[in-house]
């Protein structure tokens, strides 16, 4: 693939997550596709997914916060991985222990991909969440 069309699979697959559609979003990931999940305030142990745990999850996130905006501010292309440095936002849909549902949360961050035949296939996430 291209560094064009490697990028592109990557924008596609995070508009997927923001939309929150979980057919969706299985279409952009391969049956071997896992996910790590570095410790952060959302998730403090951090986390590591198989598909079957990582559309569950999403199915769960819809019923925890709404309004995912994810806006790209850097991204890098290596071969078949794609690096993005990412601004994200999301509506608390319940209480958090330091925030109140109702309350647009923010984290940077910063996405590490791996890219096989059109779909993702590895995930690594490290999530700084940013106080309003």
């Amino acid at each position: 693939m291209t560094r064009t069309e490697t990028l592109e699979v990557a924008r596609r697959y995070l508009r997927a997550v923001e939309q929150g559609d979980v057919a969706e979003l299985r279409a952009h990931l391969t049956t071997d596709f896992v996910q790590r999940e570095w410790p952060n305030p959302m998730s403090p142990q951090g986390a590591s997914r198989n598909l079957p745990e990582v559309l569950q999850a999403a199915a769960r996130g819809r019923e925890v916060v709404d309004e995912q905006v994810f806006q790209i501010a850097t991204e890098a292309v290596d071969g078949d991985r794609v690096i993005l440095e990412v601004n994200w936002s999301a509506v608390l849909l319940v209480d958090f222990p330091t925030q109140p549902a109702g309350t647009r949360i923010r984290a940077r961050i910063a996405v590490f991909l791996r890219i096989r035949d059109g779909r993702v296939c590895a995930q690594d996430n490290y999530d700084a969440y940013v106080p309003d």
